[in-house]
């Protein structure tokens, strides 16, 4: 798409369809692309929006996908530029629900505002979410397993263990038997 002026000083917007070149004012652009936001605003989806563009604004289908690309480009551009104002900012909320959550005493050491320690621990949950400062949760399931088997091993038997120990090495006989099988070639 380009920018050029026309007679008069008008400037417009060129997009090549094909073989010819369809020529937009600067007004019409700027309808397009404030139906385009409009809409994205409204939730609604690209082919909902090329659809109902090309019926109520006349216009081509290119030429509206042409329009939502540039109004991608332009959310994706304000929201990089605002992103961490929104972080610092969303912090700053957290904060000031978390000082409410803890509750409040008047100067006689009354409780205005009774704790809420379960909203207190939900707020301190998302706020490290946020800082990028939650640690992970570490299981050892290795510990857990070996201790179940040694205390299922501990309780067996004699006769259960060489019962577990004849099926093993049958296992191991038929699998060795197995990867030495010679399978016929496929005929094709």
């Amino acid at each position: 798409m380009r920018r050029r002026a026309v007679g008069g000083g008008t400037l417009i917007h060129e997009m090549p369809t094909g073989s010819k070149v369809v020529r937009y004012t600067l007004e019409e652009t700027a309808k397009h692309t404030e139906y385009v936001e409009s809409a994205f605003a409204q939730g609604w989806t690209a082919p909902e929006i090329i659809r109902a563009g090309k019926k109520q604004l006349g216009v081509t289908v290119s030429r509206m996908v042409s329009v939502i690309a540039k109004v991608r480009e332009k959310f994706a551009r304000e929201d990089a530029l605002a992103r961490p104002s929104w972080k610092s900012e969303q912090i700053r909320r957290l904060m000031r629900q978390l000082r409410v959550a803890m509750g409040e005493k008047d100067d006689e050491g009354n409780w205005i505002l009774k704790p809420n320690m379960s909203a207190y621990t939900k707020i301190e949950s998302i706020l490290a979410d946020v800082q990028g400062t939650r640690e992970p949760i570490e299981i050892n399931v290795d510990v857990s397993y070996t201790e179940a088997m040694m205390t299922v091993i501990g309780q067996l038997t004699p006769q259960q263990m060489d019962g577990l120990l004849e099926r093993a090495r049958e296992r191991k006989r038929l699998a060795e038997a197995f990867t030495s099988l010679q399978l016929p070639e496929a005929k094709g």
